[in-house]
């Protein structure tokens, strides 16, 4: 397991985050798939645009797969996303779930409540 950095957003990058994501969920919803959604997003630094479209893709499989017990193969299909990019990024959920795990358990322990 890597350890992983996230980038600090300012509180503009805050917003066009959270815009995006908005902007994002609306394209799916009015029937475009992810890549078009993506493709939509008018974010000019090009750094928070991957992380804006990779942490969306996220949130869609975890949406889709988690909360609607879809198969990942469905959720694939939906998004109009490779089959392979879809394991490629629920394995990195998973990784960040574990990371996120420890590093609480460990924030727990140097608490004195483990």
């Amino acid at each position: 397991m890597n350890n992983v950095d996230y980038k600090k957003f300012t509180k503009q990058e805050e917003k066009i985050y959270d815009e995006s994501i908005k902007l994002l969920r609306k394209g799916l919803s009015d029937g475009l798939n992810y890549k078009e959604a993506c493709a939509s997003l008018g974010v000019d630094d090009q750094e928070l645009k991957n992380i804006i479209v990779d942490d969306f893709l996220k949130i869609c499989i975890v949406e889709m797969h988690y909360e609607k017990t879809m198969p990942l193969k469905e959720v694939a299909l939906k998004l109009a996303v490779s089959h392979e990019d879809v394991l490629n990024m629920h394995k990195i959920i998973i990784e960040d779930v574990a990371i996120a795990s420890v590093a609480e358990y460990h924030k727990s322990v140097s608490e004195g409540q483990a």
